[in-house]
């Protein structure tokens, strides 16, 4: 299996610890490496510097949106919001944009996550 590589853009560090802790229980460690970013702007740099095949990023950073960091991407790689409220995202389409409400379970996550590194690594 080839390493998946995801981008986790949470300004919130317990948050994001717990998401990062999710996401390698899911694809387990060996198979997958995660990316951390506290703010738009780290989340932007490692965007210009590497290539994901998943980009989870809050709705809301210090700052910028989780919509300015979606509209840096170079490339159509499948970006989740993550946000306590989804309603304001007007953009999902749900085939490469997608959002998960906060909170939400590992099984919610898995479901998500699996059907976007699906249609990454079938492309």
């Amino acid at each position: 299996m080839e390493t998946i590589e995801i981008l986790l853009a949470e300004d919130d560090q317990d948050i994001r610890e717990l998401i990062e802790y999710d996401i390698l229980k899911i694809f387990g460690k060996e198979n997958c490496k995660v990316d951390l970013a506290s703010n738009g702007s780290q989340a932007i740099g490692l965007l210009n510097q590497n290539k994901y095949d998943v980009i989870l990023s809050d709705y809301h950073l210090p700052d910028f949106s989780g919509a300015q960091v979606r509209k840096s991407l170079k490339t159509e790689t499948p970006f989740i919001y993550i946000s306590g409220d989804i309603s304001i995202i007007g953009d999902c389409d749900n085939k490469s944009i997608f959002a998960l409400e906060k909170p939400f379970k590992t099984e919610d996550l898995q479901e998500i996550l699996k059907r976007t590194v699906q249609t990454t690594k079938i492309q």
